[in-house]
This record gives structure tokens, sequence and C-alpha cells, in this order.
């Protein structure tokens, strides 16, 4: 978990809660990032965390949104109320003085017929050396993310054991809550599993069961100028899910 040497009064109270989180089914993966930087940041000055060195760790990353910010110190904050049931004197972080929490950026609906220019896009991306599947990838990721709402981590999370071609589903395993939950397809987007899988499943890619579904875990997004400022951040640099509600309308081209 740690890359620094030095040890720090960190340490174990990290090591213990994260455990006493993970026993109550939490991940904290993301929790886990945070402590390891403010540990790492800590062994520098070989002290205890105080107000001072919490300010010198905050002002590492005043490029990050207010929210991010914010995130970060509260993550600080329940670890420090958590040590101190061990540690009474130990410092905790006055949330007065927290990074103030702005309006998130409302959601940008995005059209048919930007999805129609975003599926152009994929089949005309070049195929590179490290992706040969990539055009089919981008296509198969868009279709999957329009047509059934599902999370980016859920689509780069999918195994080939998770598609089952012949009745159109996919299984969603351990999602958000720990939850799994199977997602019918469309006939159309069925039918875009069944070409993608044919070509996934082709020499000399692995037809392993537990190996992903597209040929990397790493999303490929192209910006689309067409799109617009407000949908090409949405979509892809800001890397959120894309929700898109229809309002009841399906896309022609899928």
């Amino acid at each position: 978990m740690f890359t620094a040497n030095s040890p720090t009064p960190l340490d174990q109270p990290i090591v213990a809660w994260l455990a006493h989180q993970r026993a109550l089914g939490r991940r904290y993966y993301p929790e886990e990032r945070v402590l390891v930087s403010l540990r790492e940041f800590i062994s520098r000055t070989g002290q205890d965390l105080d107000r001072a060195s919490f300010d010198r760790w905050c002002a590492t990353f005043p490029h990050l949104a207010s929210n991010t910010q914010r995130y970060r110190q509260r993550v600080v904050r329940m670890f420090c109320l958590y040590r101190r049931r061990k540690e009474p004197g130990c410092f905790v972080p006055d949330p007065l003085y927290f990074a103030r929490p702005q309006p998130y950026r409302r959601p940008v609906i995005v059209e048919p017929g930007q999805i129609a220019k975003m599926l152009t896009a994929a089949n005309n991306m070049s195929v590179a050396s490290g992706s040969p599947l990539r055009p089919a990838v981008d296509r198969m990721a868009v279709i999957l993310l329009y047509t059934t709402g599902m999370r980016r981590g859920e689509l780069l999370r999918l195994t080939l054991a998770d598609c089952e071609p012949e009745s159109g589903v996919l299984r969603v395993r351990e999602s958000k809550f720990h939850k799994s939950r199977i997602l019918p397809l469309s006939s159309h987007a069925h039918a875009e599993l069944c070409s993608y899988l044919r070509k996934r499943l082709a020499p000399p890619f692995s037809r392993d069961p537990d190996t992903p579904f597209s040929s990397t875990r790493k999303a490929v997004f192209v910006p689309i100028p067409e799109l617009g400022s407000a949908a090409a951040s949405t979509l892809y640099s800001k890397w959120q899910v894309l929700r898109i509600a229809r309002a009841g309308a399906r896309a022609s081209t899928i």
C-alpha cells in the first residue's frame, strides 16, 4: 500500500480504518488513494498530521475542482475522527475551512443525431497496433452505453462470461452497492453484439471467459467537433457516464 520507506504515525491507523470500512462491505479504493497521498506527503516531514501540514497538503492540488478538493478533505476528516477513538489528542480537520461546494455541471442531453455522428466516428477510427479492434470496440461501447444506460465502469469490467449472445442479455456483476443485475438488449443492440463477438472471438484474440469483453480495458474516446463543446466535455474530457435522456425516442441508427 505504501511506497515511501519512512514509517509515519498514520500507517497503522490508515490500515485499520480501511480494514474497518471494507469489513462493512465497502471497497474504499478512492479513499485509499487519498490517504496514501496524504501519508506520502507526511512522510517527507517526519511529523504527525497537524493543521499546518494538512493545509500544506491541501495546497498541493489547487488545480482540482472545488468539489473534488472538498471530497479529499472530507475523507481525511472521516479518517481522523476514526483515529481519535484510540488517540484522543490527534488532529481532526475543521470542515469550516474546507473548499466550498459548488453546483455540479448540468447534464447534457445527447440527441439521436449526435449518437449517429459518434457511431460514424467510431467506424472511421484508425486501427492501432495495440488495439486492432478499436473501431469495433468504440462502436459497441457507444451502443451499449446508449441503449442500456450502464455505467462506464460496468462497461469496462465486462468479460466474455458476462455476455449471453444467444439470449441477448448482459450480466453486470457487483456494481453500485455491490448489486448485480441482468440487462436485456434491444433487437438492434443484440444484432450489434453478435456482430462484435464474431470479431472479438476470432483468432488471435483470447476466448477465455474471464478476459475483457473489449480488446482493452481502457475506453477509447475521440472528440467529435460536431457535438459541441458542452457535449464533448461531458462525454469525453470529464469521463462521465453517458446518461442519455431520450424522452421515449429511439436512435434510428441503432
